[in-house]
Protein backbone atom coordinates (compact mmCIF):
# COMPACT_ATOMS: atom_id res chain seq x y z
CA UNK A 1 0.00 0.00 0.00
CA UNK A 2 0.73 3.78 -0.92
CA UNK A 3 0.02 6.70 -0.26
CA UNK A 4 0.86 10.25 -1.25
CA UNK A 5 -0.42 14.29 -0.72
CA UNK A 6 -0.80 15.91 -4.47
CA UNK A 7 -1.84 19.64 -4.38
CA UNK A 8 -4.11 19.94 -7.96
CA UNK A 9 -2.09 22.29 -10.39
CA UNK A 10 -4.22 24.77 -12.26
CA UNK A 11 -3.40 22.84 -15.73
CA UNK A 12 -5.15 19.73 -14.45
CA UNK A 13 -8.70 21.03 -14.48
CA UNK A 14 -11.62 22.21 -16.09
CA UNK A 15 -12.89 26.08 -17.06
CA UNK A 16 -14.93 25.35 -13.83
CA UNK A 17 -12.13 24.87 -11.77
CA UNK A 18 -12.63 21.17 -11.34
CA UNK A 19 -10.35 18.61 -11.33
CA UNK A 20 -9.70 16.32 -14.73
CA UNK A 21 -10.61 13.07 -15.06
CA UNK A 22 -7.75 12.55 -17.13
CA UNK A 23 -5.34 14.40 -14.43
CA UNK A 24 -6.84 12.24 -11.66
CA UNK A 25 -5.92 9.09 -13.77
CA UNK A 26 -2.22 10.26 -13.83
CA UNK A 27 -1.99 10.94 -10.14
CA UNK A 28 -2.87 7.17 -10.27
CA UNK A 29 -1.70 5.80 -13.05
CA UNK A 30 1.91 7.32 -11.71
CA UNK A 31 1.02 6.14 -7.98
CA UNK A 32 0.45 2.79 -8.35
CA UNK A 33 3.76 2.83 -10.26
CA UNK A 34 5.48 3.58 -7.18
CA UNK A 35 3.71 1.54 -5.03
CA UNK A 36 4.99 -1.48 -7.88
CA UNK A 37 8.65 0.20 -7.75
CA UNK A 38 8.00 -0.70 -4.21
CA UNK A 39 8.91 -4.37 -4.51
CA UNK A 40 10.90 -4.36 -7.71
CA UNK A 41 8.39 -4.47 -10.08
CA UNK A 42 9.61 -0.65 -12.16
CA UNK A 43 9.27 -0.23 -15.75
CA UNK A 44 12.85 -1.08 -16.47
CA UNK A 45 12.60 -4.02 -14.76
CA UNK A 46 9.47 -5.73 -16.42
CA UNK A 47 10.39 -4.78 -19.92
CA UNK A 48 13.69 -6.38 -19.02
CA UNK A 49 10.72 -9.37 -18.41
CA UNK A 50 9.04 -8.32 -21.82
CA UNK A 51 6.05 -7.55 -19.99
CA UNK A 52 3.99 -4.42 -18.83
CA UNK A 53 0.94 -3.52 -17.23
CA UNK A 54 -1.91 -2.09 -18.72
CA UNK A 55 -5.50 -1.16 -17.83
CA UNK A 56 -8.27 -2.88 -18.80
CA UNK A 57 -11.39 -1.50 -16.74
CA UNK A 58 -11.47 1.95 -14.89
CA UNK A 59 -14.65 2.75 -12.15
CA UNK A 60 -14.08 6.22 -10.98
CA UNK A 61 -16.55 7.97 -8.50
CA UNK A 62 -16.12 11.71 -7.06
CA UNK A 63 -18.39 11.88 -4.50
CA UNK A 64 -16.60 16.22 -3.18
CA UNK A 65 -15.69 18.91 -5.71
CA UNK A 66 -11.76 19.11 -6.00
CA UNK A 67 -10.94 21.97 -7.41
CA UNK A 68 -7.51 24.04 -7.83
CA UNK A 69 -5.14 24.25 -5.11
CA UNK A 70 -7.03 21.68 -3.26
CA UNK A 71 -4.52 18.91 -1.62
CA UNK A 72 -6.10 15.44 -1.77
CA UNK A 73 -3.91 11.82 -0.13
CA UNK A 74 -4.22 9.35 -2.73
CA UNK A 75 -3.88 5.76 -1.20
CA UNK A 76 -3.62 2.83 -3.42
CA UNK A 77 -2.75 -0.97 -2.84
CA UNK A 78 -3.55 -4.43 -5.46
CA UNK A 79 -7.31 -6.03 -3.45
CA UNK A 80 -6.82 -9.05 -5.29
CA UNK A 81 -5.96 -11.00 -8.53
CA UNK A 82 -8.96 -12.75 -10.49
CA UNK A 83 -8.18 -14.94 -13.29
CA UNK A 84 -5.34 -13.06 -15.34
CA UNK A 85 -6.28 -9.52 -14.12
CA UNK A 86 -4.73 -7.33 -10.71
CA UNK A 87 -7.49 -5.50 -9.27
CA UNK A 88 -6.25 -2.00 -7.64
CA UNK A 89 -8.12 0.25 -5.33
CA UNK A 90 -7.37 3.98 -5.26
CA UNK A 91 -8.88 5.86 -2.54
CA UNK A 92 -8.88 9.77 -2.99
CA UNK A 93 -9.11 12.22 0.43
CA UNK A 94 -10.01 15.70 0.76
CA UNK A 95 -9.63 17.69 4.25
CA UNK A 96 -9.41 13.66 5.57
CA UNK A 97 -12.72 12.48 4.54
CA UNK A 98 -13.01 10.92 0.93
CA UNK A 99 -13.44 12.78 -2.01
CA UNK A 100 -13.64 10.07 -4.58
CA UNK A 101 -12.98 6.29 -5.36
CA UNK A 102 -11.31 4.20 -8.28
CA UNK A 103 -11.43 0.35 -9.27
CA UNK A 104 -8.97 -0.52 -11.96
CA UNK A 105 -8.08 -3.99 -13.15
CA UNK A 106 -4.97 -4.78 -15.09
CA UNK A 107 -3.32 -7.39 -16.93
CA UNK A 108 0.26 -8.27 -17.95
CA UNK A 109 0.96 -7.46 -21.56
CA UNK A 110 3.94 -9.22 -23.19
CA UNK A 111 5.00 -5.95 -24.94
CA UNK A 112 6.59 -7.83 -28.00
CA UNK A 113 3.80 -10.22 -29.19
CA UNK A 114 1.70 -7.34 -27.52
CA UNK A 115 -1.42 -10.62 -25.71
CA UNK A 116 -1.42 -11.17 -22.31
CA UNK A 117 1.01 -12.86 -20.00
CA UNK A 118 -0.54 -15.37 -16.95
CA UNK A 119 -0.08 -13.60 -13.52
CA UNK A 120 2.30 -16.75 -12.41
CA UNK A 121 4.88 -15.16 -14.38
CA UNK A 122 5.35 -12.27 -12.60
CA UNK A 123 8.10 -13.31 -9.93
CA UNK A 124 7.72 -10.15 -7.78
CA UNK A 125 6.22 -9.78 -3.73
CA UNK A 126 3.03 -8.79 -4.86
CA UNK A 127 0.94 -8.10 -1.42
CA UNK A 128 -3.22 -8.62 -2.28
CA UNK A 129 -5.18 -7.45 0.48
CA UNK A 130 -8.02 -9.36 -0.41
CA UNK A 131 -10.67 -6.54 1.09
CA UNK A 132 -14.27 -8.13 0.39
CA UNK A 133 -16.95 -5.97 -0.93
CA UNK A 134 -14.76 -3.36 -1.98
CA UNK A 135 -14.85 -1.52 -5.28
CA UNK A 136 -16.84 -0.14 -7.56
CA UNK A 137 -18.70 -2.21 -9.97
CA UNK A 138 -17.68 -2.04 -13.91
CA UNK A 139 -19.82 -4.39 -16.18
CA UNK A 140 -18.68 -6.36 -18.29
CA UNK A 141 -20.62 -4.37 -21.18
CA UNK A 142 -21.47 -0.91 -20.81
CA UNK A 143 -22.36 0.31 -24.49
CA UNK A 144 -26.03 0.11 -25.39
CA UNK A 145 -27.38 -2.17 -28.06
CA UNK A 146 -29.06 0.64 -29.39
CA UNK A 147 -29.92 2.22 -32.77
CA UNK A 148 -30.49 5.22 -31.15
CA UNK A 149 -27.03 6.65 -31.86
CA UNK A 150 -25.08 9.05 -33.46
CA UNK A 151 -21.76 8.72 -35.18
CA UNK A 152 -19.48 11.97 -33.17
CA UNK A 153 -16.42 12.22 -35.43
CA UNK A 154 -13.45 10.03 -36.51
CA UNK A 155 -10.90 10.45 -34.05
CA UNK A 156 -7.22 9.38 -34.96
CA UNK A 157 -4.16 8.47 -32.33
CA UNK A 158 -1.74 10.71 -32.98
CA UNK A 159 2.34 11.43 -31.52
CA UNK A 160 1.08 13.56 -28.40
CA UNK A 161 -1.55 10.29 -27.22
CA UNK A 162 1.04 7.73 -27.00
CA UNK A 163 2.93 6.50 -23.44
CA UNK A 164 5.97 4.32 -23.24
CA UNK A 165 3.82 0.99 -24.01
CA UNK A 166 3.55 2.80 -27.36
CA UNK A 167 -0.06 2.78 -27.47
CA UNK A 168 -2.94 5.91 -26.38
CA UNK A 169 -2.37 6.11 -23.07
CA UNK A 170 -4.93 4.87 -20.76
CA UNK A 171 -5.36 8.91 -19.19
CA UNK A 172 -6.29 9.89 -22.63
CA UNK A 173 -9.56 7.88 -23.01
CA UNK A 174 -11.88 9.92 -20.34
CA UNK A 175 -10.96 13.44 -22.53
CA UNK A 176 -11.46 11.71 -25.68
CA UNK A 177 -15.14 10.45 -24.08
CA UNK A 178 -15.20 13.96 -22.32
CA UNK A 179 -14.58 15.92 -25.92
CA UNK A 180 -17.96 14.15 -27.57
CA UNK A 181 -20.79 14.73 -24.82
CA UNK A 182 -23.98 15.50 -26.50
CA UNK A 183 -24.60 18.47 -23.97
CA UNK A 184 -22.93 21.43 -22.79
CA UNK A 185 -20.78 20.42 -19.78
CA UNK A 186 -20.11 23.81 -18.23
CA UNK A 187 -23.86 22.94 -17.07
CA UNK A 188 -22.66 19.60 -15.35
CA UNK A 189 -20.62 18.41 -12.94
CA UNK A 190 -19.10 14.46 -13.57
CA UNK A 191 -19.70 12.24 -10.95
CA UNK A 192 -18.68 8.91 -12.16
CA UNK A 193 -17.08 7.32 -15.28
CA UNK A 194 -16.79 3.61 -16.12
CA UNK A 195 -14.65 2.16 -19.04
CA UNK A 196 -14.06 -0.60 -20.63
CA UNK A 197 -10.31 -0.40 -22.33
CA UNK A 198 -11.16 -3.73 -24.86
CA UNK A 199 -8.37 -3.40 -27.62
CA UNK A 200 -5.33 -1.14 -27.31
CA UNK A 201 -4.88 1.74 -30.17
CA UNK A 202 -1.49 2.87 -31.68
CA UNK A 203 -0.12 5.59 -33.72
CA UNK A 204 -2.30 6.78 -36.26
CA UNK A 205 -4.95 4.23 -35.88
CA UNK A 206 -8.21 6.17 -36.52
CA UNK A 207 -11.31 5.64 -33.70
CA UNK A 208 -14.75 6.12 -34.90
CA UNK A 209 -16.88 7.38 -32.10
CA UNK A 210 -20.16 6.98 -31.74
CA UNK A 211 -22.55 8.79 -28.44
CA UNK A 212 -25.65 7.76 -26.96
CA UNK A 213 -27.06 10.32 -24.92
CA UNK A 214 -29.20 9.16 -21.46
CA UNK A 215 -30.67 11.05 -18.73
CA UNK A 216 -27.36 13.32 -16.93
CA UNK A 217 -25.07 10.37 -18.00
CA UNK A 218 -24.06 9.33 -21.97
CA UNK A 219 -22.54 6.32 -23.55
CA UNK A 220 -19.25 6.18 -26.03
CA UNK A 221 -18.51 3.95 -28.07
CA UNK A 222 -14.58 4.00 -30.13
CA UNK A 223 -14.38 1.49 -32.64
CA UNK A 224 -10.91 1.65 -34.16
CA UNK A 225 -11.30 0.96 -37.62
CA UNK A 226 -7.71 0.47 -38.78
CA UNK A 227 -7.61 -2.68 -36.63
CA UNK A 228 -11.14 -3.54 -37.37
CA UNK A 229 -11.97 -4.00 -33.32
CA UNK A 230 -13.53 -1.81 -30.68
CA UNK A 231 -10.75 -0.02 -28.73
CA UNK A 232 -12.93 1.26 -25.53
CA UNK A 233 -16.38 2.15 -24.33
CA UNK A 234 -17.71 4.62 -21.96
CA UNK A 235 -20.70 5.54 -19.61
CA UNK A 236 -19.91 9.25 -18.02
CA UNK A 237 -22.81 10.08 -15.43
CA UNK A 238 -23.13 13.62 -14.37
CA UNK A 239 -24.87 15.88 -11.98
CA UNK A 240 -26.75 19.45 -12.81
CA UNK A 241 -24.97 22.51 -11.35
Amino acid sequence: MLEKTYRIASYDVTPDGLVRVSALQKYMQQLGREDCNGYGATYENMRKDNMVFVLTKLGLEIYTDIHTEDVITMRTYNNRIEGAQFNREYEIYKDGKLAAAATTYWVLLDFQKRTVVRPKLFKYPLVSYNIKDKGIDIPKRIFPDTENLYQACVRKVVFSDLDENNHLNNCVYSDIALDYAPFDLNQYTIRKVLINFLHEARYQDELNISVVQGENSYCVNAFNATKNLNCFEAELIFTKK
